[in-house]
């Protein structure tokens, strides 16, 4: 929600994967998560940026220095808020020991961890990772 290079560089990545990948029955789910900017990286908030584009923080500053005002690009695949523990941080960020955002978790096709990292990766090395594993499951299907 509050992070500029995710929002720059991860969130029209992610789309133009899901794009390209979900015939082949890859998908995409975005997570907004909470570790920092409490008051900014809310549940209300994501909801304004996937539907009317609205932007806070760090990365309303970020865009406006571009001179853009509201984030234009779709946001074409679900996103999901994480649950929140009782100091305020993201329960699925804390459990998994992120790092921040933008964090990646890619899963094979049984639904386990196939390669995590954190920060931006360029789109073909993602291809290549999410052919890796496609081509992974072609030879091990699921049972």
């Amino acid at each position: 929600m509050n992070c500029p290079g995710g929002s720059s560089h991860v969130l029209p990545l992610a789309s133009n994967l899901y794009e390209l990948y979900q015939p082949q029955g890859v998908w995409v789910l975005g997570l907004s998560t909470v570790f920092e900017d409490f008051s900014l990286n809310t549940e209300g908030n994501t909801r304004k940026l996937i539907e009317e584009g609205y932007l806070v923080g760090e990365t309303a500053r970020y865009f406006q220095r571009k001179g853009i005002e509201r984030y234009e690009e779709p946001i074409p695949f679900p996103v999901a808020m994480d649950a929140v523990d009782p100091e305020g941080i993201g329960q699925i960020f804390a459990k998994n020991h992120f790092r921040g955002t933008p964090t990646w978790v890619l899963f094979d096709s049984g639904f386990e961890v196939d390669v995590t990292w954190f920060r931006h990766k360029d789109r073909q090395e993602v291809m290549r990772l999410i052919d890796g594993i496609l081509k992974q499951s072609a030879v091990n299907p699921i049972r």
